[in-house]
């Protein structure tokens, strides 16, 4: 039963995650490390900063790369990638509140964005082996 007030689902990934190895997973959904120039750049809002710590680029950056898909960067994202997004926004909000710079800011969150996905896409490829 759908209820009147439910919220539409989310769009699945374009990448059909199931069926694709976990390294080739892993190569395309953990982001590069942060580079010096884009750690000492200044992000114009913070949504900028997660999407840099979490896919590697802003989402104007994403958008002037996309020819096919409408939308932006996070409407593409995998389940993976939401989950860990949803982490890293809870984890800024500390990080702005303790007072660290945006570049400190920047760098820890990549780390922690790399950390997580491993480990969400390695679990998710032992449960599919069982």
């Amino acid at each position: 039963m759908v209820l009147p007030y439910a919220t539409p689902p989310r769009p699945q990934p374009t990448v059909n995650v199931c069926y694709l190895g976990l390294t080739l997973l892993m190569t395309l959904l953990i982001p590069p490390s942060i580079t010096k120039a884009q750690a000492s750049a200044v992000y114009a809002s913070e949504a900028d900063l997660l999407n840099v710590a979490l896919f590697g680029q802003t989402a104007k950056q994403w958008r002037d790369t996309q020819t096919g898909p409408d939308g932006n960067i996070r409407d593409h994202a995998a389940l993976e990638q939401l989950v860990v997004l949803t982490n890293l926004e809870s984890l800024n909000s500390v990080f702005i509140r303790q007072g660290l710079p945006q570049p400190e800011r920047l760098a820890t969150l990549n780390d922690i964005a790399i950390t997580q996905l491993r480990t969400l896409l390695s679990a998710n490829s032992a449960k599919r082996l069982k």
